[in-house]
């Protein structure tokens, strides 16, 4: 960018926009990468010295922060998520991935408040409204403000302390290997964005996704409190399909139409092909990666609310587990429909007893 070029920060944030203005920005970026002399990978890490900064107190900060989080997990188990497991008579398989649940909806819901609030109750991060302004003011190593230090040091020790947790502390489930990997590619966002300094766009990243955990999470939640007490409550099966609906809605709006607008927009077109920033491109393109992603899990919950519409679903299970069908209540006619991060649908429920594992 000239010095003397005058950069808006707002631009139109819809799909119309989004696509054509995606396509130039990487057509502009390629055709300067093949005319210039950089060379890879001498020249990435060249430039990875040069812009990011990662102090050793902001390691050991993290490390214990990481450490921190598994023994409030190990003692939240213990002293809270057990003994309410106990006190409303879950079932034993249900009882055992309660606590992880409760943990999880905890966390994200902290984190959703925290994000919120400072993106929408503040004047210096409002970056959902005008999200260009998260690279406003950008220099290479800059300070970062004590609010966003600390959410960016909680979020990188707890997906630390998630890949400690899904080998060592949850239950191993059919989709853990899946988890490890989504825990090892976020760790490496955090820790890019945060070296880089591309906090703010990063706060806005986190607000988008955390959302539906917190959904997810108090959904899974009311599944388990279905059947306890050799009783079964269907104001949670209610409860969990509204839950299981707003989750879905909220996907929609937030990861497919939001985020994409709002956050790839701004990292692949404004800060790529206007401000030239370093490490930019690779920043988006990890975006898109997770746009993709987020494309492909709705898939699933599209065809998963098809079935709630046409009656072919009766009841959310909890299928994950390695475990035989039976030990946590219903299990379906032999087949299980798969929805985002575990949540199985069961049409034509009957009693596990009468069915081989």
């Amino acid at each position: 960018m000239a010095d003397n070029e005058i950069v808006s920060y707002d631009f139109e944030q819809s799909y119309f926009a989004l696509i054509p203005d995606s396509y130039l920005a990487w057509k502009q970026h390629i055709r300067e990468l093949l005319d210039s002399d950089y060379s890879f990978p001498s020249g990435f890490l060249s430039d990875l010295k040069t812009y990011c900064r990662f102090d050793v107190a902001d390691v050991i900060l993290i490390l214990l922060l990481s450490v921190t989080w598994t023994v409030l997990r190990w003692l939240s188990t213990e002293t809270l998520f057990k003994p309410i497991g106990t006190y409303f008579q879950l079932l034993p398989s249900d009882h055992k991935k309660s606590p992880e649940s409760f943990w999880k909806l905890l966390f994200y819901s902290a984190s959703v408040v925290y994000s919120g609030y400072l993106i929408f109750f503040t004047e210096d991060y409002n970056f959902f409204h005008r999200p260009g302004l998260a690279w406003e003011g950008w220099t290479p190593g800059m300070s970062i403000h004590p609010e966003i230090y600390i959410y960016y040091m909680s979020q990188g020790s707890f997906y630390i302390h998630s890949i400690f947790a899904t080998i060592f502390m949850d239950m191993w489930r059919r989709d853990s290997v899946a988890m490890l990997v989504h825990h090892f590619i976020t760790c490496f966002l955090i820790f890019l964005s945060y070296g880089l300094r591309y906090c703010n766009i990063g706060l806005l990243v986190f607000l988008l996704h955390d959302i539906t955990d917190v959904e997810l999470e108090f959904t899974k939640l009311n599944v388990y409190l279905k059947r306890r007490g050799g009783k079964s409550y269907m104001i949670h099966e209610y409860i969990s399909i509204a839950g299981f609906i707003a989750f879905a809605a909220t996907w929609l709006v937030a990861r497919l139409y939001w985020f994409p607008i709002k956050a790839i927009y701004s990292a692949g077109v404004l800060a790529m092909a206007k401000l030239r920033l370093p490490f930019s491109p690779l920043l988006t393109c990890m975006l898109w990666v997770i746009f993709s992603l987020n494309v492909y899990w709705f898939l699933y919950i599209v065809a998963f609310l098809v079935n709630v519409v046409t009656g072919q679903v009766k009841e959310l299970v909890d299928m994950r587990e390695y475990e035989p069908p039976g030990k946590g209540g219903t299990v379906t006619n032999g087949k299980s429909k798969a929805a985002p991060n575990g949540v199985y649908s069961s049409s034509n429920s009957q009693t596990a007893n009468n069915m081989k594992p």
